[in-house]
């Protein structure tokens, strides 16, 4: 069976629409964590919660209108892309519950973030993986009932949102990556 996967990049420059929600089953399957009175790193406030929004060249699965499957991929050049546009745009209220786009979570809003570079020392804490140019955000959460959502992990993630379109395509013969996996398994 043949794997699709398409690269997306934004597909204009300038969104001002572009928003982070916070979900339940983030595509990424990167959960956040949160910081509280109990659980503190380096002296962070209560309310704050922190992990990745986007992964660079992570296949995330999605469905097509007739129900097939198919993955969305962004390279990193594109992370970079929507990283740049949310802070230029001064995008950090932008905040929404579970992909309702515009219905901001009022309470809620971008502390910071960071592209991953191990190089120059832009890495996550250690209880998450530094993952090089993926987008590690940061959030804080001022909403008692928002809250209460993020601490019985009815929100575990984030999820991006804004205007992408394709900007390449790849077919994978997964038949054939399945053939050499089990020549290689069977090596061992």
């Amino acid at each position: 069976m043949d794997k699709i996967v398409k690269t997306l990049d934004l597909a204009e420059e300038g969104q001002e629409e572009f928003q982070i929600a916070n979900v339940d089953s983030p595509a990424i399957e990167m959960h956040w964590e949160m910081f509280d009175n109990v659980l503190k790193f380096q002296g962070m406030p209560k309310g704050l919660v922190m992990g990745y929004a986007m992964i660079p060249n992570l296949e995330i699965p999605r469905l097509d209108e007739s129900g097939e499957i198919w993955y969305a991929k962004f390279t990193k050049e594109t992370v970079k892309n929507c990283f740049e546009n949310f802070f230029k745009r001064g995008l950090m209220r932008n905040v929404n519950d579970m992909h309702q786009t515009g219905d901001l979570i009022e309470g809620a809003f971008t502390a910071g973030g960071f592209l991953v570079d191990k190089e120059i020392g832009l890495v996550p804490p250690s209880q998450f993986p530094a993952i090089e140019g993926a987008w590690f955000h940061i959030l804080r959460v001022d909403n008692p009932e928002h809250e209460q959502d993020i601490i019985t992990k009815l929100r575990n993630g984030f999820s991006v949102e804004g205007n992408f379109e394709v900007v390449d395509e790849e077919v994978k013969d997964e038949s054939l990556i399945e053939a050499v996996r089990k020549i290689i398994l069977n090596q061992k």
